[in-house]
């Protein structure tokens, strides 16, 4: 199960469609079966490149942000545990390889350098949401001898 989660909304995330085998791995099916909707897991998110803040000359941390649209609504989600190494920064665009460092425990972004006033500061980045399946049927076509096709699976983010 190492695909993108894909969210509707800041709850709800649908992963699929997926191809399955029948014997065998971390597949959708037996992890589906050992976990059903009982017991929550991480699953991944992506974060796209995303603006987290605009420099005023004094200030060297930002937080890491995810923002939602849904028509004329928008919604912001602090992310502070951003997986390891998929965090990339820029500066007005441009890609910054060293100068900062993020802290995977607060998703803070911390630069040695305080950004220029008005630089736009963005940031794109994985990270993980605790997640349950939202069902306790997995519907599986049966295409070829071994293999299968899964179109959804409905997982809910687990509060804590």
């Amino acid at each position: 199960m190492n695909q993108f989660l894909n969210a509707v909304g800041d709850v709800d995330f649908q992963v699929g469609p997926a191809v399955v085998r029948r014997a065998g791995g971390k597949e959708p099916v037996p992890f589906f079966l050992q976990l059903v909707h009982a017991h929550g897991f991480q699953g991944r998110q992506a974060g796209e490149n995303g603006l987290v803040g605009v420099g005023d000359g004094n200030t060297t941390a930002f937080q890491l942000v995810k923002a939602y649209s849904s028509g004329a609504h928008t919604w912001t989600r602090t992310i502070t545990k951003p997986a390891s190494r998929t965090v990339l920064v820029a500066l007005d665009g441009v890609a910054q390889a060293s100068g900062w460092s993020v802290d995977t425990t607060t998703g803070l972004v911390i630069f040695t350098i305080t950004p220029a006033s008005g630089v736009a500061i963005t940031a794109g980045f994985e990270f993980d949401v605790p997640v349950r399946f939202d069902t306790d049927r997995l519907d599986v076509t049966h295409d070829l001898e071994r293999l299968g096709s899964v179109t959804s699976i409905p997982l809910i983010k687990v509060r804590r």
